[in-house]
């Protein structure tokens, strides 16, 4: 239940019988220690430990999604994120999260539903359990969504398999999605500019070499190159090279010195990104 008091923004617990649980925070009232923001959902975790999702500010000019986690008793957990709260900013004029699982291993996963104008995204943040963006997953911690869906509506965790359901808020009829993922994503997408580049890339891992598929609608200059998880170009693939229409096989491998882990394959059109794919150097 949200309750708020001037300039402040807190959370209350219920008894069974709908009575305040005056145990829980002070009074029954746990302040999040956060100015003109607003709470959307909330979840108790394994630890009996609280997450409440947000959006810190509507009057903001960008308002980045909260996300706060409580003790037992209601108090801000001061080891989460940056005295107890994690902002999600993703570049838009609004963010926010609707709904989050939690994962065995203490992560969580939270939809995330953004929108600039007329611009929506609808994607996934994983968050470690110190209240830190994990930067392993999808590309910098935010995966999007593939189109046509715009709006996360719910989560449902089953085994290993993740399934979002969300809408397309752009048409009249307000279809319905569905979207099953593994969590555990070697591969992450991220398409900012909603192009639709087809691409295929294997193996990933890559322990030596890989092969790259793409298909053109029309004629295009195209450079590849790779990145580390802070956007530092680490090698070139591909320089500018003009493909023509159709269907591309390009085969690349990574330096044998680069060190295991994450990393940002970019495919680039000009100075226009088409698309990113993250890749793991086993």
């Amino acid at each position: 239940m949200q309750k708020t008091i001037p300039s402040q923004t807190g959370v209350v617990r219920l008894h069974p019988d709908g009575g305040l649980d005056t145990g829980f925070g002070s009074n029954g009232l746990s302040l999040l220690n956060i100015q003109h923001a607003y709470v959307i959902s909330v979840m108790e975790l394994s630890s009996q430990k609280i997450i409440v999702f947000g959006c810190e500010s509507i009057n903001a000019e960008n308002p980045p999604a909260i996300v706060t986690r409580l003790d037992a008793n209601g108090n801000l957990d001061q080891s989460f994120g940056e005295g107890g709260h994690l902002r999600i900013d993703v570049g838009t004029s609004y963010d926010f999260i609707p709904n989050a699982v939690e994962l065995p291993d203490g992560k969580i996963i939270s939809s995330l539903f953004s929108y600039k104008g007329s611009q929506e995204r609808a994607a996934l943040v994983q968050i470690l359990p110190d209240g830190m963006r994990d930067t392993s997953f999808g590309v910098h911690g935010v995966y999007l969504l593939p189109l046509p869906m715009n709006q996360p509506m719910a989560l449902s965790l089953s085994g290993n398999e993740l399934t979002v359901l969300g809408r397309n808020r752009n048409i009249s009829s307000y279809k319905l999605y569905l979207h099953r993922l593994l969590l555990d994503l070697s591969v992450g997408v991220l398409n900012p500019n909603f192009e639709q580049l087809e691409t295929l890339l294997y193996p990933n891992p890559i322990a030596e070499t890989f092969t790259l598929e793409f298909e053109l609608q029309e004629p295009a200059p195209i450079q590849v190159s790779v990145m580390d998880m802070q956007g530092k170009n680490v090698h070139e693939i591909l320089g500018s090279q003009t493909f023509s229409e159709g269907k591309h096989a390009v085969s690349g491998s990574l330096p044998a010195d680069l060190p295991a882990g994450n990393y940002v394959l970019s495919i680039i059109s000009g100075q226009k990104l088409l698309k990113s794919i993250q890749i793991t150097k086993g």
